[in-house]
């Protein structure tokens, strides 16, 4: 069994402190000589059956009148034996440990941290009387003592309540005494004689899953390759081909010349990519049978139904790109057109094309999506590759593209007999197929691959990834309501435990790198930062290494759950039971309101040449207000300088003589002290 507390750790000197150097899983299997040792180093007392909480864990001194709670005195008149005192008293002392270092729900709301003073007046009110009850009960072999209870027995809402929340930690492994509740049985049947055929039972539908991240990593890479390096030579090479076809003219002979020409000039092609790198082989096993041929495709490709395949691969390449970049639905997608690329008056890159499932036009609606630089190559490929195709089946047909310049599909199908025509209903069988070509079928989780995969993939990425994630995915998706973006989200059951994990780790990330630079910082929480790292690192006697730099990081976070980035640079080391500036009781913090002037904020020392810049910058905006004798201007740059020069001390003792800085200081002291003296 893992220890139930962290050594490194002091005795508390505050519940939060507590939950740092307390491991919850641990405390529902500890004993008698355990749990009192534990009290004793937690500074709850040593004496087995009294519980002394420290006073200054409350918030009030008034509070402190549930500080002492003497367990024996409470309940050995209810037990039995010495042996049911020591399980009623450890059970108690167990439920007050697991209470004051993670969080409980006990009704619909989300799971949070009890303060003190509600597990005090828990444990005095409702947990003792629990147990008093249970000892009433008889024992049961192999079980817990509120294992006696079932949840009829009891008859206040409160203690149902109190029932629901170690039921909670029971669910989540932290609890393993939980009240009895009774099975459901169903409904009962009906009193019918009759026979009644079932209903055949309908399949739950299978709801479309994110793509795992396994392929998409191995998939990306390959699409990736094929639009950087292959497509473009392959292009190339197929636009000789048609030319090569062309110059025959009897269409009699056309098929074993053109033939004989493309054979001939094929075997003789140096392949290069774009760099002038030989490509001597594809960095991956191609499985995939010609479109025209029906044999497998080898590389180098010998004849003019190997380059078809080719382009239909890279076609399928550059979908995968665009769809994973866009998140549009198949119909958005299929709506793009060779003049589809735009860009914006900022320099954004954007593909133009229609909407219209929640639109009321038959016709669309025009929208752009914001393209990343794969997908704007991939977007260029394609615009080349459709008007390549569309010469090909051209000069195959004899019969040229009628379609006008404004209208021509970016899709289209290649190595079918309707080659040259849009692409449409096939495309996420031309999806499965390019997957199945680029040898990844098997890293898919049995769910097919299909477009609508790209969108829930898109979701769960920006999930993990971004602040206000719901409303850059609202407006990527076109959704009209949050709802239907959440739906997409929540399509993942873990996206919940993956976020969270996902955050804690950042935040501890953040702290580490704080603590690897505690002696640079600034920020009023720089200094009691620097003395908590020099601290722990004379406990190690100077042996501190990357992992206990991660402990410590652990520590200071309440395990990644506290500290938050405000912005680059700037970092809240609040914790949730601490108050400031942003929060004035015991909340998280409200990064609009971040102050300079709080305790808890930390300056990343990487941001020490901006913000010096920033104050250079200032003093010439005062400089240039006074020489126009804008006053007005000059008091808003002054209150901006006030905010800036405390950020780092050094900076301070660098600017605090300036000429324009030093009245401007002294001015703010004057005003302080009046204010003192009134």
């Amino acid at each position: 069994m893992p220890s139930a507390i962290n050594h490194n750790v002091t005795r508390p000197s505050s519940a939060r402190e507590l939950r740092i150097a307390l491991k919850a899983e641990a405390i529902q299997h500890m004993q008698k000589q355990e749990l009192c040792e534990l009290s004793g180093h937690l500074g709850l007392g040593d004496k087995w059956g009294e519980l002394r909480l420290p006073v200054a864990w409350f918030p009030r001194p008034s509070q402190g009148r549930l500080a002492n709670i003497g367990l024996r005195v409470r309940l050995e008149k209810y037990a039995v034996s010495q042996q049911e005192l020591d399980l009623a008293i450890a059970t108690a002392v167990r439920m007050l440990l697991l209470c004051l270092c993670s969080p409980s729900k006990a009704g619909r709301h989300a799971p949070k941290l009890l303060d003190v003073t509600s597990v005090a007046s828990n444990l005095s009110s409702i947990w003792l009387p629990l147990i008093k009850q249970a000892l009433t009960m008889p024992a049961e072999q192999d079980c817990g003592l509120l294992s006696r209870l079932r949840i009829d027995d009891l008859t206040h809402a409160s203690y149902v309540r109190e029932a629901n929340r170690f039921e909670n930690y029971a669910d989540r492994g932290l609890w393993w005494d939980r009240i009895k509740r009774p099975k459901i049985h169903g409904i009962a049947e009906e009193s019918n004689t009759r026979v009644r055929k079932k209903k055949p039972e309908r399949a739950a539908p299978d709801p479309f899953k994110p793509l795992p991240d396994t392929f998409v990593h191995q998939a990306g890479q390959r699409a990736f390759w094929i639009t950087t390096h292959l497509i473009q030579p392959v292009m190339d090479i197929f636009e000789t081909v048609i030319e090569i076809g062309g110059t025959t003219r009897d269409r009699k002979s056309v098929r074993s010349t053109r033939y004989k020409r493309v054979k001939k000039y094929l075997e003789g092609y140096a392949w290069q990519v774009l760099g002038g790198n030989a490509i001597d082989r594809i960095p991956f096993q191609l499985n995939c049978i010609g479109k025209h041929s029906g044999k497998s495709l080898k590389w180098p490709p010998r004849t003019t139904n190997d380059l078809v395949t080719l382009l239909a691969i890279g076609q399928m390449a550059h979908y995968f790109i665009i769809a994973l970049s866009a998140g549009a639905r198949a119909s958005e997608i299929l709506s793009f057109q060779t003049n589809c690329l735009i860009e914006s008056k900022d320099g954004i890159s954007l593909a133009n094309g229609k909407t219209y499932k929640i639109v009321d036009l038959i016709e669309g609606k025009r929208r752009d999506w914001p393209m990343p630089k794969i997908a704007v190559q991939a977007l260029h490929n394609q615009i080349r590759l459709s008007g390549i195709i569309s010469r090909y089946t051209a000069e195959k047909t004899n019969r040229a593209d009628t379609l006008p310049v404004s209208h021509v599909p970016l899709w289209r199908v290649v190595g079918s007999a309707s080659v040259g025509m849009p692409l449409t209903a096939t495309y996420n069988e031309e999806c499965r197929w390019f997957i199945d070509a680029i040898g990844l079928t098997h890293l898919l989780d049995g769910q097919p691959l299909t477009n609508h995969r790209f969108r829930k993939t898109i979701a769960r990425i920006v999930a993990l990834s971004l602040a206000h994630a719901p409303k850059i995915l609202m407006d990527i998706f076109g959704h009209e309501s949050i709802e239907m973006t959440m739906n997409y989200i929540l399509a993942d059951p873990q996206i919940r435990v993956e976020a969270q994990e996902i955050r804690r780790q950042i935040v501890i990330m953040v702290a580490e790198k704080a603590i690897s630079n505690a002696d640079s910082n600034g920020g009023h929480a720089a200094v009691p930062l620097r003395q908590t790292v020099q601290a722990f690192k004379f406990r190690h006697a100077g042996d501190f290494g990357a992992e206990d730099e991660h402990d410590l990081a652990e520590m200071l976070t309440g395990q990644g759950r506290h500290w938050q980035l405000v912005r680059p640079g700037v970092v809240c080391t609040k914790l949730l039971d601490q108050t400031g500036p942003c929060a004035n009781n015991r909340s998280r913090p409200n990064p609009a309101r971040c102050s300079t002037e709080c305790v808890y904020r930390l300056e990343e020392s990487e941001n020490r040449k901006q913000v010096d810049e920033t104050i250079g910058d200032i003093v010439r905006k005062i400089q240039q207000a006074l020489a126009k004798d804008d006053f007005i201007l000059a008091e808003i740059w002054e209150g901006q300088l006030l905010t800036h020069i405390k950020r780092f001390d050094d900076l301070f003792v660098k600017w605090q003589e300036h000429p324009v800085v030093m009245p401007i200081l002294q001015k703010q002291h004057g005003t302080s002290q009046n204010a003192l003296t009134i």
